[in-house]
């Protein structure tokens, strides 16, 4: 293909997508934008590598190319090279960044260009100055471009924690961690033995304890939680939460014929980071005894489980977590698109359907947790009761969220392989036309 033939297909494609009018992006993802001089050549290769490494890495964040002064077309070199790495071709123009370009950013970067004064003031934007150009060879410009697209990757999925989260988890004197723009604060209940119907059940197989803050508009933050309690803590510690400005928007139990009896507390609040830790902490002083932050094990280290949970993950359709000798799948729900004052409520936040696994192949127990739209419930229900799980609760843990979800926890006990037939059946049901 000559350098002619190569520029007009690549314009008919790229007329082809203005015809269609499909959006840039996929309702829910955030926007990188690559900004280079003309738009047509390093911008062009920072998006096509930034959206290839970030769809392997499951992220949700994509990126666009933009031009400060943009020329009419795309790069012939910038083309070749890309098609010749095997990416993706980018069909779209050159055009300028736009202040909705800017406003939709979470990150704007500058390579080897100065940007336009809306774009350099909006406190999104950064430079890559050491990034050859394309017209010297397209190869070290290329190498150049790759190494600060996987460092912001890295950065992306691994972000550094807000100063004033860092400081929750100091107030509160507990263990957590950010991810996808939530803190989650552990609060294990391993001072507790628990065992369900006679089975002993570690404590990740359902008594882990947890909050979740999320940043807002305004400066507002959005706090949920879980809070598993005792029948004699559960009083004391809802008076405490209420005196400090919090709801609680459930108590249930998750289980039956457990010993010591469990419940199971939603907590919800609004307020800054630090109101929120200082409302909370003498609620969680009232639980238990808060347990040592346990020994870091070796990397090397794995935990063993007699069960077989690449099995179980075929059956699911989805990886799980090992944490002693429980295996836990968590799914989330992509399908819907739930807010609270401009914060995400994700699967981190709580929008999420679980299975944890524990004992053998041939005698197991599973416990875990649906996620359901109102028209979801009674399908779930039929499913699980029709393979032999039982239904222990179902409930609410949001107010005021729209579209309304409702949560069911279940158990069981039998084959590990029919327990996760039995839970696929329910996930089944979920996100149906």
């Amino acid at each position: 293909m000559n350098c002619r033939t190569f520029r007009l297909l690549t314009a008919t494609l790229a007329l082809a997508a203005a015809l269609i009018g499909q959006p840039l992006f996929a309702q829910g993802s955030q926007a990188i934008v690559f900004v280079c001089e003309h738009g047509a050549a390093k911008s062009v290769i920072a998006a096509a590598y930034f959206n290839k490494l970030a769809a392997e890495r499951g992220l949700r964040e994509r990126a666009i190319y933009r031009g400060a002064s943009p020329q009419a077309e795309l790069s012939v070199a910038t083309l070749k090279g890309l098609r010749e790495d095997g990416l993706v071709l980018p069909i779209e123009k050159p055009s300028s960044i736009s202040q909705s370009d800017v406003s939709a950013a979470t990150h704007i970067f500058a390579i080897g260009c100065a940007l336009p004064s809306h774009a350099s003031s909006s406190g999104k934007a950064d430079n890559w100055t050491d990034v050859p150009e394309v017209s010297d060879g397209y190869a070290g410009s290329r190498d150049a471009i790759k190494r600060h697209v996987e460092a912001l990757i890295d950065r992306i999925q691994t972000p550094e924690m807000p100063a004033d989260y860092q400081q929750v988890l100091t107030t509160l004197g507990r263990q957590g961690d950010f991810r996808d723009g939530v803190l989650k604060v552990n609060i294990p209940r391993s001072d507790l033995s628990v065992t369900v119907a006679g089975v002993r059940t570690p404590t990740p197989f359902g008594f882990g304890g947890w909050l979740a803050i999320s940043k807002g508009a305004g400066g507002m933050n959005v706090m949920m939680g879980d809070l598993v309690l005792t029948q004699d803590e559960v009083n004391p510690v809802m008076s405490a939460l209420l005196e400090g400005g919090l709801d609680v928007t459930a108590l249930h139990n998750h289980f039956f014929w457990e010993e010591p009896r469990i419940f199971y507390m939603h907590v919800h609040g609004h307020g800054t980071a630090a109101d929120l830790a200082a409302h909370v902490k003498p609620a969680l002083a009232l639980i238990g005894r808060p347990p040592a932050a346990p020994a870091a094990a070796p990397a090397a280290a794995l935990a063993t489980t007699p069960l077989d949970t690449a099995a179980l993950a075929r059956i699911v359709g989805a990886q799980g977590e090992q944490n002693g000798a429980v295996y836990k799948i968590t799914l989330g729900r992509p399908d819907l698109t739930l807010t609270e004052m401009g914060a995400p409520i994700n699967a981190r936040m709580g929008l999420n359907t679980w299975a944890a696994f524990v004992g053998t192949n041939a005698n197991a127990a599973i416990a875990g947790d649906v996620a359901m739209l109102a028209k979801e419930v009674t399908p779930v229900l039929k499913a699980l009761r029709g393979n032999g799980l039982d239904v222990v609760a179902i409930h609410h843990h949001m107010t005021e969220t729209s579209p309304a979800i409702f949560f069911l926890h279940y158990w069981g006990t039998g084959p590990a392989d029919k327990l996760a037939t039995a839970f696929k059946a329910a996930v089944d049901e979920l996100g149906k036309k």
